[in-house]
């Protein structure tokens, strides 16, 4: 792993952060709701929506949502082929990648 390979306390940090949240995960999307929720909806759920150019997209609720809220966080399904297409490179990644996230 390259950060590893700096032989330093910092690279050792970022090699620890991929290892433990990968690099290229938890690209999530911050949903503001034009409803408020009828009821709490909990973490892991899994959702289904169409993005603005009308894409199919999947995924689960980052955080349960109490009754009332009008913002979720939705964590994206991604695989192995998604991962070199999805923008947004977050997780552990040291040098995240924010577009497209939201």
């Amino acid at each position: 792993m390259m950060y590893l390979a700096e032989h330093s306390e910092e690279g050792f940090h970022k090699a620890r952060q991929v290892y433990e949240k990968g690099a290229f995960s938890r690209s999530f999307a911050t949903l503001k709701l034009d409803k408020e929720l009828p009821d709490v909806v909990h973490q892991y759920t899994k959702v289904s929506g169409i993005t603005i150019d009308a894409v199919p997209v999947k995924g689960e609720i980052l955080r349960s949502a109490q009754k009332g809220a009008k913002i979720i966080d939705v964590l994206y399904d991604t695989d192995d082929a998604d991962a070199a297409t999805v923008g947004c490179k977050v997780g552990g990644n040291p040098e995240p990648v924010f577009d497209g996230c939201e």
